[in-house]
């Protein structure tokens, strides 16, 4: 098992339990200074990432927000509002920019966002590509293991009712000798 499988193997259920927990609670975690803001945003199945100016020049500052469900906006909607922000979306994927959330001067508040159900289902893929594997070798395993004599490990053939080597009485099971 590798690294990385491991490591999504741990993401797969708090991916999920923050997808679920995203209908119920909406989460926002800001960085402010340096002239900068960035803000990631996971609201109502969706996890973005917005990057625009900032004035303040100070330190950074990170804070977190908690709200019930319905405070706040997915990306699109709140995108939808600035009728010339420029945007791009398929199938929750997007892509946006407005110079209506910022002050023009500073420049644009970008934005990008994906779905968490696709979110959980990359992390859920590397797991599950190693749970598919042991089952198919363990498959063969079996399919080897039912094809020998359980007294001398000889290879039986199909239809053979005792074992050539050593006449230990074989069993048949589902075209498998055993």
């Amino acid at each position: 098992m590798t690294y990385l499988t491991l490591v999504f193997t741990l993401l797969f259920p708090i991916f999920g339990a923050l997808w679920a927990r995203s209908y119920i609670q909406d989460e926002t975690l800001y960085r402010l200074g340096r002239g900068r803001a960035i803000m990631v945003s996971c609201v109502r199945g969706e996890v973005a990432l917005w990057s625009g100016p900032g004035r303040d020049q100070g330190p950074v500052r990170y804070a977190h927000e908690s709200n019930e469900t319905g405070f706040l906006m997915t990306a699109a909607e709140l995108l939808n509002y600035d009728r010339e922000a420029e945007q791009r979306w398929f199938a929750g994927f997007g892509f946006g920019q407005s110079y209506a959330l910022a002050p023009r001067e500073l420049g644009p508040v970008r934005c990008v966002a994906m779905p968490l159900w696709f979110v959980t289902l990359f992390a859920g893929a590397f797991p599950a590509r190693i749970l598919l594997r042991h089952v198919r070798r363990s498959q063969a395993r079996v399919a080897a293991e039912l094809a020998c004599c359980r007294r001398c490990g000889a290879q039986l053939d199909v239809g053979e009712t005792r074992c050539a080597a050593c006449s230990f009485p074989a069993f048949v099971r589902h075209e498998w000798v055993a």
